[in-house]
């Protein structure tokens, strides 16, 4: 995810795609955060894409959406 924020530099938005990711921890949803801290240093709109089952409630116990957007 880093890598991508870096090699999109110019990109104003940056979507993370979870819909094939069955579990997340939180050494995840750290790098997620990570990932918000260095688009918002870039000035880049982060979203997480395709949440669903144990990952969509890890995101929602974790209050990413106060953070990035979720998308369905």
């Amino acid at each position: 995810v880093l890598t991508a924020l870096a090699d999109n530099s110019d990109a104003k938005q940056v979507v993370i795609d979870v819909g094939n990711v069955g579990f997340i921890d939180s050494a995840g949803i750290g790098m997620l955060i990570i990932a918000h801290d260095e688009s918002k240093d870039r000035r880049q709109e982060l979203s997480i894409r395709g949440a669903r089952g144990q990952v969509k409630a890890a995101l929602d116990i974790a209050d990413l959406k106060s953070l990035v957007r979720l998308v369905d």
